[in-house]
């Protein structure tokens, strides 16, 4: 602790930054400063180096001594080798075995980096494989509709948990097989039909068409395309539907913004749309 002063001593004087770490790991790696510290000259000797058995004095404003650079390279190979040393007698190993990483990382110290996102996604990643590598097996004994006996061993949590569909799209998939019944329940209005209106002519294997390829929630739309007698220009009769590209909800459908253009539609004269909608408008 005395030491430690002293060497604090001596900074401030020579306006050096005072590290009570650093001075610490000084005194404890080099047991040679433990003579009386002053602020004109010091003594440093090591065994092996380029100062061993000669005193080196110190500038006014220098802590260690004025020696030239050839000096100082022998000064520092001696103390590499004083601190390896020191680290194989500690943990028993043998100083020729250690490679330039771990001399590295003895004398400086091993390099820190900061913690990174990628690295976190990284290692939970791989906590999470080693805890699906240690999942329990789990077999399970079930009858289907037949009859026939069924064995299912299952290890990852998604195979032994229970299909749940959040829509019921298995209702709506075998009512739609039975929606061509309904073509025999259609009617019309009597008290919507005008006179002096348009008068249209839907044929049935057309509508019966348009109703099996529909769905029970999700609207379809079609336009209609058809011809009227020469003799009776107010009888529109439909002879094609023609549905393009559209998506829709059980609200609305949206439909592209110009008619499509075909061969077979250049001598039909278009009369409007129709689409479906799963239930009766109030």
């Amino acid at each position: 602790m005395q030491k430690i002063q002293e060497m604090e001593q001596l900074s401030s004087i020579q306006g050096l930054p005072v590290d009570r770490n650093a001075l610490s790991k000084l005194v404890s790696m080099h047991p040679r400063l433990s003579g009386p510290l002053s602020n004109t000259s010091h003594h440093m000797g090591s065994q092996g180096g380029g100062l061993s058995g000669s005193t080196q004095v110190a500038l006014a404003h220098h802590i260690w001594p004025s020696v030239s650079d050839d000096q100082w390279v022998k000064v520092e190979v001696a103390l590499r080798d004083l601190i390896l040393s020191d680290y194989a007698k500690k943990n028993n190993v043998n100083t020729s075995a250690l490679t330039q990483s771990e001399i590295r990382d003895i004398i400086l110290g091993p390099e820190i980096t900061p913690p990174s996102q990628q690295r976190t996604t990284l290692n939970s990643r791989i906590s999470s494989a080693k805890e699906a590598s240690q999942l329990t097996a789990v077999t399970t004994r079930t009858t289907n509709v037949h009859g026939d006996e069924l064995i299912v061993t299952t290890t990852s949590p998604c195979e032994q948990a229970a299909f749940d569909s959040k829509t019921d799209w298995r209702v709506r998939a075998i009512s739609a097989t039975n929606l061509y019944l309904r073509v025999n329940h259609i009617y019309v209005n009597s008290e919507d039909i005008k006179e002096t209106g348009y008068t249209y002519i839907m044929p049935k294997n057309i509508l019966k068409k348009f109703i099996c390829i529909a769905d029970l929630r999700t609207q379809i739309s079609g336009y209609l395309y058809g011809v009227s007698p020469p003799d009776n220009p107010q009888v529109k009769e439909i002879c094609c539907i023609a549905m393009p590209p559209q998506w829709g909800t059980y609200q609305q459908v949206y439909l592209p913004s110009a008619l499509p253009e075909h061969n077979f539609l250049s001598d039909l004269e278009p009369l409007g749309w129709m689409h479906t909608q799963p239930n009766e408008l109030p």
